[in-house]
């Protein structure tokens, strides 16, 4: 996930989409969870609703993966 910021003044009390710009990249967050059970089913579910799901491993001998989604929702 990506992780980006922007300072706001102290007057602004309400943020919107039109505040999601200018904004400065900070870094990724990664996440680790054991693969569940009920993994299979959910990403069935989720391309059957139309959300592409690519799930790929970065490199040979690390032990996570990073998935990517596309579709309507996303």
């Amino acid at each position: 996930m990506g992780v980006a910021t922007r300072l706001l003044g102290s007057t602004h009390s309400t943020v919107t989409t039109g505040d999601e710009c200018m904004m400065r990249f900070q870094g990724f967050l990664t996440f680790r969870d054991e693969v569940k059970a009920s993994a299979g089913p959910a990403l069935r579910s989720l391309m059957e609703n139309g959300v592409a799901v690519k799930v790929k491993r970065l490199a040979a001998g690390l032990s996570y993966n990073t998935c990517t989604f596309s579709g309507p929702q996303f």
